[in-house]
Formats: structure tokens, sequence, C-alpha cells
């Protein structure tokens, strides 16, 4: 595949591992189209939602991130 094909494939394969990955944790989350792309959608407004699970959501999102450089 050409180089752009693979870069579409590579962030719709790394958003879907994401996602699974967060969902494992039981962080729910959604992979909704946005302009054309998969994005990560976290909701995290309700009372039960701790600060240990924000930190822990931050730190797996940078580690996932470091996967796509």
């Amino acid at each position: 595949p050409s180089s752009a094909a693979s870069d579409v494939y590579k962030r719709q394969h790394w958003t879907g591992a994401v996602r699974q990955r967060l969902l494992d944790r039981q962080i729910m989350v959604s992979r909704p189209v946005h302009q054309g792309r998969h994005r990560i959608k976290v909701v995290l407004g309700n009372p039960h939602t701790s600060n240990a699970l924000i930190d822990q959501l931050a730190a797996d999102l940078n580690d996932c991130s470091r996967e796509m450089v």
C-alpha cells in the first residue's frame, strides 16, 4: 500500500488498540469518527471518577502515544 494508506491503517489500528487497552482496564471509551478519522473519546464527567483514575488514564495515553512515534 501507499505511504498515505499505510499511515491511515496505522492510525486506525492504533486507536482500536488503545480503545481496547482502556476498556480492559474498565475505562469506558468510544471510538467515534470525526472529520473522517477515528478519535478516542473518554467521558469522565461523573462523580465516581477519581483523581487516581484520571492520572492512570493520562499515563496510559502517554504510553500509547509513544507507540506512534
